[in-house]
Formats: C-alpha cells, sequence, structure tokens
C-alpha cells in the first residue's frame, strides 16, 4: 500500500490534500475553475449537440444583458441560440444585487417562464430561489440557466470526461480535483448524498492514476458481516474454518496495485473498522489461520453519504480510521446545486441503449420535460433523475413529470420592485416567535444555507437575516477577520460546511469571501 505508519509524502503534501479536499476552493489559484462568471448554460435545445454551451453575460454601461435568438454567443460553435422559436426581440435582464435580476419579458409573442412561472412583466428573480441558478424556458423550445460558471468555460469545452458530465461550477471543480489528486498515493474520501455518483468519482480517480492498469476491487462495506470480515477483507488458508476448502486471497490482495474502493464506509460494522485500521496503517494484512503478514500495495478509496465529521457521528465511527480515510476529501455536489447540468444528463441517458430500452429522439418535444427536470429537488440525486429518463423512454411521460413537482417545495413567488414579501401574505411565522436555540438548530441543520433554514424555520430570508443580525451567536462575514479565515481552512476538517459551522456564518457569504481572498 505504500503507507505504512506515516502516509508517503512530508506534512507539505498533506497540508495541499487539505487544500484539495475543500474542492471548490483551492485558494490561490486565480487560474483554476474557482474563479466564476455569470453565464447562460444551455440546459436543453432542439439540436441536442447544443446542449451543455456557454455563454458570458455582458452587461452594458446601463447595467442591461440581453438574450434573444441573436444574442449572446454561445461557444460550441460561437453561435447564438438561432432558433426559430425563439424571439428576435430580446430579454432584458438587469443586475440588481450579487444574486437578484430584474427580468422584463420581449416585445414578441414568445411566452417565456422563468423558475417555472410565466414572465409577463418585468420581475425580480434571486439566484438563491433554486440554489443558485435562474431557470428560463423560452418559446416551448429552449431552456437556458442563468448560473456562475467557472472561468476556465469561456472559451473551452468542460461538459464531460467519462461519465462525470456537466458544465457547473461545482461538478468541474470535483473533476478538477480528481486531476489533481489521482497521482498522489494518499487515501481518498468521497462524499455526498446518495446517488451524486461517487462510485463513479472513484471510478475517474484510479482511471487517472498510474494504477488504471491494476484492477479496482469494490465493496459494500454495509453488507459486509462481522463474522466473515477477516477473510473477505484480508483472506483465509485452507481449513482455517468450516467452509476454508482452499486457500483464498482477500480483497485487500486482489487489489495489490490498484485500487480498493470501499464504498458505504460510514455503514462498516463497529467490529470490523478497527480490522480495517490495523491494515491501512500497518500496510500489510495476515489471512485467518495464517501467522505470517503478506504486504500489499493498495491505494484505498472509500465513499459514504453518512456525515461522519459531525459531532454525535465520531462517536458511532472509529475516529483515527476516519483520520486514516480521509487523507483527501472531495464531495460530490447534490443535483439540486447543479440544475444546469440536468440537460448533459439527460440526454446521455437518452443515448444509452445498454438497458434494450426503446430509444426516444431528443428535440423540440422534450423542451417542457426537461424544464420540469431542471426546476426538482431530486432527493435521489442522479440516480434519481436516470430511472426518471428511464421511464419516460417507457412512455410514462405523465409521471416523469408528475412526480419532480410533486415533491418540490412551494417557491416564494417573485417581488416586484421596491416592495418586500409580506409574511401575513405568505402565511409565515412571526420571526418573534423564533428564540436562538431554535434558530442555530435551523442554520446547523442547513448547513447554514440561509434559504434552507429559512424554509425550515416558515419565515422569509429577509426575516432570517433580521435574527441572525440581532444573535449573539452568529457572526456576520464582515466581522471575520482574513486570519480567522485563513486560520479555519487550515486547521478544520470538511469543506465549506464545516468551515461555516465553525465560524457561525451563512455558507454563501463565506463562500464569496474565500474566493475574494483568493483573487486578492
Amino acid at each position: 500500500m505504500g503507507e505504512t505508519g506515516k502516509a508517503d509524502g512530508d506534512e507539505t503534501d498533506l497540508l495541499a490534500a487539505r487544500t484539495i479536499s475543500a474542492g471548490e476552493l483551492a485558494a490561490g489559484n486565480r487560474e483554476g475553475p474557482e474563479a466564476s462568471i455569470l453565464c447562460f448554460g444551455i440546459v436543453w435545445h432542439p439540436d441536442v449537440r447544443r446542449v451543455g454551451a456557454v455563454a458570458p453575460l455582458h452587461f452594458s454601461g446601463a447595467g442591461h444583458a440581453e438574450l434573444s435568438r441573436l444574442t449572446p454567443s454561445f461557444n460550441d460553435w460561437d453561435s447564438p441560440l438561432t432558433d426559430q422559436f425563439v424571439s428576435r426581440s430580446p430579454i432584458v435582464l438587469r443586475r440588481m444585487s450579487a444574486d437578484e435580476f430584474e427580468i422584463t419579458p420581449p416585445g414578441g409573442r414568445m411566452a417565456v417562464e422563468v423558475n417555472g412561472r410565466p414572465l409577463v412583466a418585468a420581475t425580480r428573480f434571486s439566484m438563491l430561489e433554486l440554489g443558485h441558478e435562474i431557470i428560463l424556458k423560452l418559446g416551448n423550445s429552449v431552456v437556458l440557466a442563468l448560473f456562475d460558471a467557472p472561468a476556465a468555460t469561456h472559451g473551452r469545452r468542460w461538459a464531460a470526461t467519462g461519465e462525470l458530465l456537466g458544465i457547473s461550477q461545482s461538478i468541474v471543480e470535483v473533476r478538477m480535483s480528481i486531476e489533481r489528486v489521482a497521482a498522489s498515493r494518499l487515501p481518498v474520501l468521497i462524499l455526498g448524498e446518495t446517488g451524486t455518483g461517487k462510485e463513479l468519482a472513484a471510478r475517474a480517480i484510479h482511471a487517472a492514476s498510474d494504477r488504471a492498469h491494476h484492477p479496482m476491487v469494490s465493496i459494500n462495506m454495509a453488507a459486509l458481516a462481522p463474522s466473515l470480515a477477516p477473510a473477505e477483507l484480508f483472506g483465509a488458508r485452507r481449513g482455517a474454518f468450516t467452509g476454508a476448502v482452499a486457500d483464498s486471497a482477500g480483497l485487500f490482495e486482489q487489489a495489490s496495485g490498484g485500487t480498493l474502493f470501499l464504498d458505504e464506509i460510514g455503514d462498516t460494522p463497529a467490529e470490523v473498522q478497527p480490522m480495517l485500521l490495523r491494515a491501512l496503517e500497518a500496510g500489510e494484512v495476515q489471512r485467518v489461520g495464517e501467522t505470517r503478514p503478506r504486504a500489499v500495495d493498495v491505494r484505498v478509496i472509500a465513499a459514504t453519504d453518512r456525515a461522519l465529521h459531525e459531532a454525535g457521528r465520531e462517536a458511532a465511527f472509529n475516529r483515527p480510521l476516519l483520520q486514516r480515510l480521509a487523507g483527501i476529501e472531495i464531495t460530490m455536489p447534490p443535483l439540486r446545486e447543479r440544475r444546469v447540468d440536468i440537460g448533459l444528463l439527460v440526454r446521455h441517458f437518452l443515448a444509452d441503449e445498454s438497458d434494450g430500452l426503446p430509444r426516444l429522439a431528443p428535440g423540440r418535444a422534450l423542451a417542457e420535460r426537461v424544464c420540469a427536470f431542471a426546476l426538482a429537488p431530486w432527493p435521489g440525486n442522479v440516480r434519481e433523475l436516470f430511472n426518471a429518463v428511464r421511464r419516460l423512454r417507457l412512455g410514462d411521460s405523465a409521471f416523469a413529470i408528475r412526480q419532480p413537482y410533486a415533491s418540490r417545495p412551494p417557491r416564494p413567488a417573485a417581488t416586484p420592485r421596491g416592495r418586500r414579501p409580506s409574511s401575513s401574505n405568505r402565511g409565515y411565522r412571526d420571526p418573534l416567535e423564533i428564540g436562538e436555540e431554535e434558530l442555530l438548530a435551523a442554520l446547523e441543520a442547513s448547513k447554514w444555507v440561509i434559504k434552507g433554514a429559512a424554509d425550515a424555520l416558515n419565515i422569509s430570508r429577509t426575516s432570517l437575516y433580521e435574527l441572525m443580525a440581532r444573535s449573539e451567536a452568529v457572526n456576520s462575514i464582515e466581522e471575520l477577520s482574513d486570519q480567522q479565515i485563513h486560520t479555519t481552512l487550515r486547521t478544520v476538517e470538511g469543506g465549506l460546511d464545516r468551515w461555516a459551522s465553525h465560524l457561525r456564518v451563512g455558507r454563501d457569504a463565506l463562500r464569496k469571501r474565500i474566493l475574494q481572498l483568493a483573487r486578492d
């Protein structure tokens, strides 16, 4: 395994690994994907070859940007949308703040929907409403996402390598992290919700490493019975126990020279965790029934959807084992945080012939369905989207549209310019009912994402900001010094969610501050 006692490499290499583990925030790399540009991304187009193309927004001196059949130009063919059902008369966007835009419909007859609602007059929309994107459907033909794209997207196609498809900043950063960590011999811990593609990321790391010509062996740790674990992981000598009719190599030996992928590591039986830690620390295994250890050269990648770093979880999982596994951490983003990628994924799933299902020709007729998909919350992430597209190919179009909308939480209506939402009209709670303990619990549960905490408390985001400003336990981003932030990034493991919780500050505000520090 090349990792006896301490991992190969000096402390500088380990510190670099900690920086990479942030995934989205490799501080100081101004040329990397962490720098972003506000762009339109094509989520769906009648010519599906154009799905995934990107066009940076250019605001005039008056602060306006235009979108029409003729402008802007996208980076696939250096061409505008050029679809006959998209109006030549422009949609006008005016940036009101970092996350808020006033969108004015075109002068023609083209129907426009923004975040699933008809656009009939100039209306304000926030990018925070759907995570950090705004979804537009033009003339029942084209679907676009307004999103912060990696600066590197401009002039380069970032749509995909392998099956990690996407142009979103979060998935581009995952691919860049994979490229950077592949050559390392450090173990990798891949975090993320169920269905986000953790095994795909593991396979991408293996394929990009110098171990690619050796096997990648996988095991689901949740299915590993404690009584069978030693033989399964480390092998057994003939006659060591009933049923051991021949010498057998365990998974560590089978993966020697290559990669061992430990899926669902958070569900490893408690009795198995010390055995696994010893093998990782010693770089050797001992078959059941033998006394001689065997050296193994294995790069270990583990994955979990469990929050192993959170308080309360650590007691249930062997902390030294967690520290050993988390030499480098990569977090897979949920699909609801990368809606601009949904069209690319749908196109990929439609073209899949491995399951023998009928082919469904992509084109204009699918724009409404893809728009519905782009607005859905997808608790099952990419796996759930794959199943929805598969049902669509079987002709169950009603379910494919109905199911995502049925599970989508209510969205706040756009607020006309100059007005604030009324809690009495929206059925919000009175913010004065909310105490300090409930406020902090909601912020922690939402991982300090403002929209999530406001929804959980059933108050407006404006009211939540006011509660946070009055709270003695919550910090504003302006109160934090650069040194406090740098120290947190260096000493606190777990990425942006953990940093926001440690500093007790809004996640999006902290992310922007870190990106600003990286540019300065």
